[in-house]
């Protein structure tokens, strides 16, 4: 698991320093497995959410260039990764935290965040489905190397 974490983080780590300017300035794959540990103890997060999680952040970054708006910035990584969760869980779970279990959890304002969720789900056009193909491929991706780092 620890593996799957540090690919898991690498690769939205990735995803964000090619899309963010300044990123790694506010964030790092360390943080990122921080994160995803946290979660998987606290708001039991599952992997296929978190496999879901980089479809949507994927999806994200790509409907704000296909729009050429900038929404996702170096001040802002934080509450959207956070929204980024709310909303994978929300797409995955019949049942999941509210808002202000994450607001009180990673000391955002419940408004603030509340807001962020409205903007990332109108960045993504309300299309929080993932194609199974592409699930499969994320996961294919982050399993191999999983597997090459364990093997050497």
């Amino acid at each position: 698991m620890k593996q799957f974490n540090l690919q898991l983080a690498s690769r939205i780590y990735q995803i964000l320093e090619d899309a963010v300017p300044g990123a790694g300035e506010v964030t790092s794959v360390s943080s990122i497995t921080t994160f995803f540990k946290y979660l998987q103890l606290n708001a039991h997060m599952q992997i296929k959410e978190q496999i879901m999680a980089i479809a949507l952040l994927q999806q994200f970054i790509h409907n704000q260039a296909k729009k050429s708006i900038h929404v996702l910035n170096k001040q802002n990584i934080g509450t959207m990764f956070v929204v980024l969760i709310i909303i994978t869980m929300k797409t995955c779970r019949d049942v999941t935290p509210p808002n202000s279990f994450f607001a009180n959890e990673f000391d955002i304002q419940l408004e603030v965040l509340n807001k962020s969720e409205r903007t990332f789900l109108k960045v993504i056009n309300h299309e929080v489905w993932i194609d199974e193909n592409h699930y499969s491929q994320l996961f294919e991706d982050i399993m191999k190397n999983v597997i090459v780092k364990t093997d050497l």
